[in-house]
């Protein structure tokens, strides 16, 4: 586990005061020596929310509430965080016993992202595995409580430089709000995926 520690710190930019919080967040139930990252999972859920929204007030003041909305929507779904996971390979550092079946579906999950090209198409052939979000949202969760609460810092966090300072322009906030409200159609949001904060 120290190994996945150190590796996880350092894809995140961020260095852990309390690492048992990393651990935590990097153990699936199956692994029944340690805690696991459900209840972070849970919590992850609400800071992820509130970061997101707070990036995107202040980075799009022109845009009115609703599209705010449909934005933050885009941004808050599994399959938006499981993506985030496959592009920095974060199942490869949680711990996990007997889940042949799971591990299944995250490959072929993987391995479809993989094949798609650069518009990044959203609601592929394969459903995202919902372990895949949950790591995304525990790590923020574990980044949240370990640096007291402080949005700000969970919002500078960042997976091997991605991070803020990627503005979606006009054309793609246009693209990312008619993904949304054409779910399910396989729509593409362009550079969307940058707007993820954090993680």
């Amino acid at each position: 586990m120290d190994s996945s520690v150190r590796a996880v710190e350092k894809l995140l930019g961020y260095r852990f005061q309390n690492k048992k919080l990393l651990e935590e967040a990097l153990t699936h139930s199956s692994y029944i020596d340690s805690e696991s990252y459900e209840r972070l999972e849970f919590f992850g859920d609400a800071a992820l929310g509130l970061a997101i929204s707070k990036y995107l007030f202040i980075i799009y003041p022109e845009i009115d509430p609703g599209q705010l909305t449909l934005l933050h929507a885009v941004n808050i779904s599994t399959e938006r965080f499981a993506r985030v996971a496959v592009r920095h390979r974060l199942y490869s550092y949680v711990q996990r016993r007997n889940v042949a079946a799971l591990d299944g579906k995250v490959r072929e999950f993987t391995e479809a992202v993989q094949q798609e090209d650069d518009t990044k198409v959203y609601g592929g052939d394969v459903k995202a595995p919902k372990v895949l979000a949950d790591i995304v949202k525990s790590l923020a969760a574990a980044v949240y409580l370990d640096c007291q609460f402080n949005v700000t810092t969970l919002m500078m966090v960042r997976v091997s430089g991605d991070g803020w300072e990627n503005k979606l322009d006009d054309k793609e906030v246009a693209a990312a709000i008619a993904s949304q409200r054409s779910r399910g159609s396989g729509c593409s949001a362009g550079r969307g995926e940058d707007l993820i904060i954090c993680l």
